[in-house]
C-alpha cells in the first residue's frame, strides 16, 4: 500500500461532504418548516362568518371583472399562499429538493472515485 491509497480520493471526499450538507439541509428545513408553522399567529377563519359573505363576493366579482378569470385565480392563490401550513410545506419542500440534489452529487462522486480506482 503507498501513501496515495492511504489518503482518500478527492471525489469521494467531496462526495461525503455533499451528504452531510444533504443532511445539514434537511435539518435547517424541518426546524425551518417547524418554526414558520408554530410561531405564525393563526387568523380567524372568517369565510364561514355570513358577515363576510358578501364581502368575498364582492372582491371577487370585482376582480372578475378587471383582471378576468385567472385574476380571481390568482387572488385565491396568494391568499393561500399567506396560510402558515403552506409556507411551512413550501419550506419542507424546499429542503427536501435541495437536500436531493446534494444527494444526487454525492451519488455521481462515488461513481467517479470508483471509476477512478478501477
Amino acid at each position: 500500500m503507498t501513501a496515495t491509497d492511504a489518503t482518500p480520493v478527492p471525489a469521494a471526499r467531496n462526495a461525503r461532504r455533499f451528504r452531510i450538507l444533504a443532511l445539514v439541509v434537511l435539518l435547517l428545513g424541518a426546524a425551518g418548516m417547524g418554526v414558520v408553522y408554530w410561531r405564525s399567529s393563526r387568523p380567524d377563519d372568517l369565510s364561514n362568518d355570513l358577515s363576510m359573505v358578501n364581502y368575498y363576493k364582492a372582491r371577487s366579482r370585482q376582480a372578475e371583472q378587471l383582471y378576468g378569470k385567472q385574476g380571481v385565480l390568482m387572488q385565491d392563490l396568494l391568499d393561500d399562499l399567506k396560510e402558515p401550513d403552506i409556507q411551512a410545506l413550501i419550506i419542507l419542500l424546499g429542503s427536501a429538493l435541495l437536500a436531493g440534489g446534494c444527494f444526487y452529487v454525492a451519488r455521481l462522486l462515488d461513481l467517479e472515485a470508483e471509476r477512478t480506482d478501477q
